[in-house]
């Protein structure tokens, strides 16, 4: 099959329309949905956070926390609908492990790849960091840099790519989708 992927910035409403997504496959094509969540509990906020995600997800669906193997929990994912959520915290999860960019960058495409020829459905989420200010540190840079080229990686894998934007899609075109009704 193939996957969307949904890139905006903090509360645009990404998980909300995955969720969407998700509701209308199982409604239309009566498929299971499995959603993994890449987000670890380190601190209140995020736990509370969390808890308010699973809150937010049906009871039907089929929550895998996964913060590192993505490749291996796509692997096992067969003939259901499939969100990841979100990208933003697993590339911080790989970082933490002290992964070269270039480590991450092709663990990243390995994921893109399975994704892309498997045999499920997906909603793959993650934030664009890109658009604020220059980070003050090199590691907030390193980040910043890297989820821009994995983002990157996902967009160019993706059947469809979205910005979303205040809970609405603005769709995101390749070079030759954007020039190809250009009349000059």
């Amino acid at each position: 099959m193939a996957f969307t992927f949904l890139l905006g910035g903090a509360k645009s409403g990404k998980s909300n329309l995955a969720l969407q997504i998700a509701k209308y496959h199982v409604n239309n094509y009566g498929m299971s949905v499995k959603f993994i969540a890449t987000a670890v509990a380190k601190d209140e906020e995020m736990l509370a956070k969390i808890i308010r995600h699973q809150q937010e997800r049906p009871q039907t669906f089929t929550t895998v926390e996964e913060s590192v193997d993505l490749a291996d929990v796509l692997r096992r994912s067969k003939d259901e609908f499939v969100i990841i959520d979100c990208i933003t915290l697993w590339v911080f999860n790989l970082l933490e492990r002290d992964l070269k960019n270039s480590d991450v960058l092709d663990i990243a495409k390995e994921v893109a790849m399975i994704a892309r020829e498997s045999s499920f459905e997906a909603v793959i989420i993650s934030n664009e960091v890109g658009s604020g200010i220059v980070p003050a540190d090199k590691y907030t840079r390193r980040y910043r840099d890297l989820l821009g080229n994995v983002n990157q990686i996902m967009t160019y894998s993706a059947r469809k790519s979205y910005f979303v934007v205040a809970g609405k899609l603005l769709p995101l075109l390749d070079i030759d989708m954007a020039y190809s009704n250009d009349n000059g």
